[in-house]
C-alpha cells in the first residue's frame, strides 16, 4: 500500500493535491519565485530539497520489483495492488506512463469489482493532471471519483477527494468552491477518524481566510492545524506548519503569535541538532528575509516587533528580533549595524539564560568582525564563542553521561523489579495452582454429590411416574371394561328392542289386526248395543295404532330404510304432529363414515331428548342440529320450554338422563346440559366421528 507524506514547496505547481499544501501566490510572489530559482543560497536549497524528497511516496518496493510483482500475479486481484503502487510512483514524478498505468488499474478494478481501487486510480490521475497545470481535468476526474465513492460507499476516500478538489479550485482562484470542499474534507476526515490528515483542510481554510484579510479566522484554523500536527509527531509537517504560520504572523504584524511560534520552533530545532549546530546554522526566521525584495519593509517590521516585545516584556522574542536585524544588516552589507544588533541580541539572550542563541550571536559577531578586518575583535568573539561551545559541549557530555547513568540505574532497578515480579509471579502461579486444584477437587466432589442426588431424585421421580402410569393403565382398563360392558348392554338392549318390536309388530300387532277384522265382520247389534260396539271397535283400533307406535319407537323403520337422515326427518314429523314447530338441520353428515351402530346411538339420544321435550318442556319450538366439522360431530337440541334445574334432575337420578349419558359414553364423547327455569333447555353433545 502507498502512504504519501506531506510536501512543502514555495510554488503551488510543486504541491500535490491531498499530498501537500498548495500555497496561492500573493501579488508580489511571481518575481520572488523567479529570484529563488536563480539563487544559490545553501539554506534555501537544502530546505527546498528536503521537502521535495519528503513528497515522494513510501511504497513497498522499487519500480522493477513492482513490475515483477505485476508479471508474477496469478489473478487480477493480486495484480491490482502493485499496479496502483507503480502508478503512484510515476505519478509523483510526473511521468506520462501514469496515464497508461492508471487506465490499466481502472480496467482491472472494473473486472474485479474493486470500487476502492478505481477511486484511487482516478485520484492519482487527477493528481497527475493537477501537476501538469490542467486543474479543470483534475477537477473532472475527482468529481468522477467522488460520484463512485458516494454510490458504492467508499467513504475512506471522501476526505482525500474533497481535499484535492479544494486545492484544485483554490489554484483556479475559485475561492468559494475551495472553501466548500475544505469544509467537506474536514467533515469526511472527522467521520473516518483520520487524525493524521485532518490538519490539511484546517490549514487550507487558514490560507483562505488570510487571503480574505480575516486574520482572526486564519489564526484560529492555522493554530488548530498546528496543534493537530504537533500531536501527530510528524516532524516534517510540524516544521512546515511552524514556518508557514510564522510567515502569516510576520506579514500581519502578529508579534504576540510570532513569539509563541519562535518558542515552538526553538524546541523543534533543539530536538534534532546538537548545541554547536544550533549556534552555527541560522535555520530560523532569517529564511523569511528572502520572501520579499523590500528590505526596508522587513527592517520596519522588525523594529515594530522589538517595540512590541519591549512593551510586553518578552526579552527572548526581542532578542530574536535583534538577531534577525543583524542578519538583515549583514545581507545589506551594513556590518556596523549588524554588530550592534548581534551584540544587543547576545546581551538579551544572556539575560534570558539562552546559551545556544548567545553562542550563535557570538559566532555571527566573529564572522562580521573578520569581514570588517577587525581581527582583534574577531579573535575575542571567537574565543568567547569557543569557550561557550566547549562549556555547552561539556555540559552536553555531562548531561549524556548523567542520562546514561540514570538509564543504567533505571535498567538495574527495572531488572531487580523484573526479578521480583518473576518471583512473585511464580509464587502467585503456585498459589493459584493450589487454589485452582482445591477448587477443582471441591467442584468435583460437589458434582459427584449433586449427580448422586440428582440420580436418586430422578429414580424417585421415575418410580412415581411408573406408579402413576400403572394407575392410569388400571383406570384405563377399568374404563375399557366399563365401556365393553356398556357396549354389550347397549347392544343387548338394541337386540332386545328389535326382538320386542318384531314380536309386537308381527305377533300382537297381527293378532290385534285379526281381532279388528273379525270384530268388524260381526253384524252390528241392536240399538241398545251399538254404542258399546263402536266404542269397542275404536279401542281395538287404538290398540293397533299404539302397538305400531311402540314397535316403531323401539326400532323405527325409517332408520332401517332411509338411514339416520330419514329417521331424523321422521322424528321431526312426529314432533310437528304434536303441535310443536320443529327445525331440523344436518350439515356435513356422512352416514357411511358414522356407521350403523353409532347412527342408532345418535338417534336414541335425539329420541330421548325429543320425548323429554314432548313430555315435560311445554315448548312451542324445537331446534335439532347435527354438524360434522374437522372430524367431530356436534349435536345441539334446543327448546323454548319451561326449563328446569339440572342439579335436581341429576339428584333424582332420572332414567332418561342416565340413558343419554350411557350412550354418550358409548360414543366416547362428552355432553353438556344447560337449562334455566322459564328460559328453555339446551343440550350439546360432542364426539369424534
Amino acid at each position: 500500500m502507498i502512504r504519501i507524506v506531506p510536501i512543502c514547496c514555495l510554488y503551488p505547481y510543486f504541491s500535490p493535491p491531498y499530498f501537500g499544501i498548495a500555497i496561492r501566490p500573493y501579488p508580489h510572489e511571481s518575481d520572488l519565485i523567479r529570484k529563488l530559482y536563480g539563487m544559490k543560497t545553501l539554506p534555501i536549497l537544502l530546505l527546498w530539497l528536503f521537502f521535495l524528497v519528503r513528497s515522494i511516496p513510501v511504497f513497498g518496493g522499487s519500480p522493477d520489483s513492482l513490475r515483477q510483482a505485476i508479471a508474477e500475479a496469478k489473478d487480477f486481484e493480486a495484480r491490482l495492488a502493485p499496479l496502483l503502487d507503480l502508478t503512484a510512483y510515476y505519478c509523483m514524478r510526473g511521468h506520462d506512463s501514469t496515464l497508461v498505468l492508471a487506465d490499466d488499474a481502472m480496467t482491472l478494478a472494473e473486472k474485479t469489482g474493486d470500487r476502492t481501487a478505481k477511486v484511487r486510480a482516478l485520484i492519482l490521475l487527477g493528481y497527475w493532471y493537477h501537476n501538469k497545470g490542467q486543474p479543470e481535468k483534475s477537477i473532472g476526474l475527482h468529481h468522477r471519483a467522488l460520484s463512485i465513492a458516494r454510490r458504492y460507499g467508499v467513504n475512506q476516500q471522501l476526505g482525500p477527494i474533497f481535499q484535492n478538489l479544494a486545492l484544485a479550485y483554490r489554484r483556479g482562484f475559485r475561492q468559494d468552491s475551495a472553501f466548500y470542499y475544505f469544509v467537506a474534507a474536514e467533515k469526511a476526515f472527522t467521520a473516518d477518524n483520520n487524525t493524521e490528515d485532518i490538519w490539511r483542510p484546517y490549514w487550507g481554510l487558514a490560507q483562505l481566510y488570510d487571503e480574505r484579510g480575516d486574520s482572526e479566522k486564519a489564526d484560529e484554523y492555522g493554530w488548530k492545524a498546528l496543534e493537530l500536527v504537533e500531536k501527530s509527531g510528524n516532524r516534517a509537517d510540524y516544521g512546515f506548519m511552524l514556518f508557514n504560520l510564522f510567515s502569516i504572523y510576520f506579514r500581519n504584524d502578529r508579534f504576540d503569535r510570532m513569539a509563541d511560534i519562535r518558542k515552538k520552533r526553538e524546541a523543534w530545532q533543539a530536538g534534532r541538532k546538537t548545541g554547536r549546530e544550533i549556534m552555527e546554522i541560522p535555520e530560523h526566521t532569517s529564511f523569511l528575509f528572502f520572501l520579499s525584495d523590500d528590505k526596508a519593509d522587513l527592517e520596519n517590521r522588525l523594529v515594530r516587533a522589538i517595540s512590541h516585545y519591549d512593551t510586553s516584556g518578552n526579552l527572548f522574542s526581542k532578542a530574536y528580533c535583534y538577531e534577525d536585524l543583524g542578519d538583515l544588516y549583514l545581507t545589506e552589507k551594513k556590518p556596523d549595524k549588524a554588530r550592534q544588533s548581534y551584540a544587543e541580541a547576545g546581551r538579551l539572550f544572556q539575560l534570558t539564560g539562552d546559551a545556544f542563541r548567545r553562542g550563535r550571536n557570538l559566532h555571527q559577531l566573529y564572522l562580521t568582525a573578520r569581514q570588517q578586518g577587525d581581527f582583534p575583535a574577531s579573535l575575542q568573539y571567537l574565543e568567547a564563542y569557543q569557550a561557550l561551545a566547549d562549556s555547552l559541549g561539556n555540559a552536553e557530555t555531562q548531561a549524556s553521561l548523567n542520562r546514561l547513568e540514570v538509564r543504567y540505574e533505571t535498567e538495574k532497578k527495572e531488572q531487580e523489579l523484573r526479578i521480583n515480579r518473576l518471583e512473585l509471579t511464580q509464587k502467585t502461579r503456585e498459589r493459584n495452582l493450589l487454589l485452582v486444584s482445591s477448587i477443582l477437587l471441591a467442584l468435583l466432589a460437589a458434582g459427584i454429590f449433586l449427580a448422586l442426588r440428582q440420580r436418586l431424585h430422578t429414580n424417585k421421580k421415575l418410580a412415581e411416574q411408573e406408579a402413576h402410569l400403572q394407575t392410569q393403565r388400571i383406570l384405563q382398563l377399568e374404563q375399557e371394561k366399563k365401556l365393553l360392558s356398556l357396549d354389550a348392554m347397549i347392544e343387548g338392549q338394541e337386540s332386545e328392542r328389535i326382538r320386542i318390536a318384531k314380536d309386537l309388530h308381527d305377533g300382537l300387532g297381527g293378532l290385534l289386526t285379526a281381532i279388528k277384522s273379525h270384530f268388524g265382520g260381526l253384524n252390528e247389534p241392536a240399538r241398545e248395543q251399538s254404542q258399546l260396539y263402536r266404542k269397542t271397535y275404536h279401542l281395538i283400533d287404538g290398540a293397533c295404532v299404539e302397538v305400531r307406535r311402540i314397535a316403531h319407537n323401539m326400532m323405527p323403520g325409517a332408520l332401517m330404510l332411509s338411514g339416520l337422515s330419514g329417521a331424523l326427518e321422521d322424528l321431526a314429523v312426529q314432533v310437528r304432529e304434536n303441535g310443536l314447530d320443529c327445525h331440523l338441520e344436518t350439515i356435513g353428515l356422512d352416514e357411511d363414515r358414522l356407521g350403523q351402530t353409532r347412527s342408532v346411538m345418535v338417534y336414541r339420544i335425539l329420541q330421548e331428548l325429543v320425548n323429554n321435550i314432548l313430555k315435560h318442556a311445554e315448548a312451542r319450538e324445537v331446534l335439532i342440529q347435527l354438524l360434522v366439522r374437522q372430524g367431530e360431530m356436534m349435536i345441539t337440541v334446543e327448546d323454548d320450554g319451561c326449563g328446569f334445574v339440572p342439579a335436581n334432575a341429576v339428584r333424582k337420578k332420572s332414567l332418561g338422563l342416565k340413558n343419554i349419558e350411557a350412550r354418550v359414553q358409548f360414543l366416547k364423547g362428552e355432553w353438556q346440559l344447560d337449562s334455566v327455569p322459564g328460559e328453555g333447555t339446551t343440550v350439546n353433545v360432542r364426539f369424534v366421528v
